[in-house]
């Protein structure tokens, strides 16, 4: 079997910083596209190509809920695995839009929790077992995993006021109501970085006419795969999609192509000396 492909250099991880970082960024890009693969092969990979000492694999089976948690003696990384491709449009359709009042604050989507509160104590317990030198933490994910990564790091946050790094997220679908979103955002919204692919449909739902919210600051590749950061080319997108929101049945080739794992550290990959200027 080929070496899986990581468009990474695990070296250039700066554990340290709390500002968005390039080199950061791509690590745990590809770290999010290692938790779509199984125990065996995300170990060859992390300890393997990476060749980081700590490696520990959670998969709840009953919940289908899966992530890896990795690091050494500077880091701590978390990934938790988003929708496997073939179950992306079935996940869309069939998801149910209810909140339940089970979230650090405010309200959050009941699978997302659920999800993650089956697998929360294991997750906990491989980070502090990994944290023996006082490492910096980081949680990444993409697609469901994107979600589910968002709900680790509000409760390590509001509800038991734990240090962590950073959250980068690519492909993440909306897990909150206004008052999560809101407190999220005020404890670490510049914390977090959410990437979000041209068309990719899965950054727009649960939608905001359920009063769903997003967190983070975002950061969106265009139609010709360009990093951008500005409001106004958000604000294109949001028009995009907008008919989308009201018929989720509708997919299309790009909004499948543009919610790819591997698209978004291609992407990442060919815009590393962007820098994004939010002031």
């Amino acid at each position: 079997m080929p070496a899986f492909k990581l468009y990474s250099a695990i070296a250039k991880f700066d554990p340290n910083t709390t500002k968005y970082d390039a080199d950061n960024a791509l690590v745990l890009a590809d770290a999010a596209r290692i938790a779509y693969l199984d125990e065996a092969e995300a170990r060859a990979v992390v300890t393997g190509q990476w060749k980081l000492p700590n490696f520990a694999y959670v998969d709840n089976r009953k919940t289908a809920t899966q992530a890896i948690v990795m690091g050494n003696r500077d880091f701590v990384i978390v990934a938790f695995r988003g929708t496997q491709p073939k179950a992306l449009k079935d996940w869309i359709t069939d998801a149910k839009f209810a909140f339940q009042r089970k979230g650090p604050v405010g309200e959050v989507h009941r699978g997302f929790w659920d999800a993650f509160d089956s697998v929360r104590d294991e997750v906990q317990g491989h980070i502090d077992r990994f944290r023996d030198n006082a490492q910096s933490l980081w949680f990444t994910g993409h697609s469901l995993g994107a979600a589910l990564a968002v709900l680790a790091v509000a409760q390590l946050r509001l509800r038991h006021d734990r240090p962590v790094n950073g959250l980068y997220t690519f492909g993440q679908p909306r897990v909150g109501d206004a008052d999560f979103c809101a407190a999220f955002n005020n404890d670490f919204g510049t914390r977090t970085f959410r990437f979000v692919n041209n068309n990719d449909i899965v950054t727009r739902v649960p939608p905001r006419t359920k009063f769903y919210r997003d967190v983070g600051r975002v950061l969106y590749f265009d139609a010709s795969g360009n990093l951008r950061d500005d409001i106004s080319w958000w604000n294109k997108f949001l028009e995009t999609v907008k008919g989308l929101e009201a018929d989720f049945g509708k997919f299309g080739p790009d909004n499948i192509k543009d919610h790819s794992s591997d698209g978004y550290a291609e992407l990442l990959s060919r815009n590393m000396t962007v820098q994004p200027n939010w002031g």
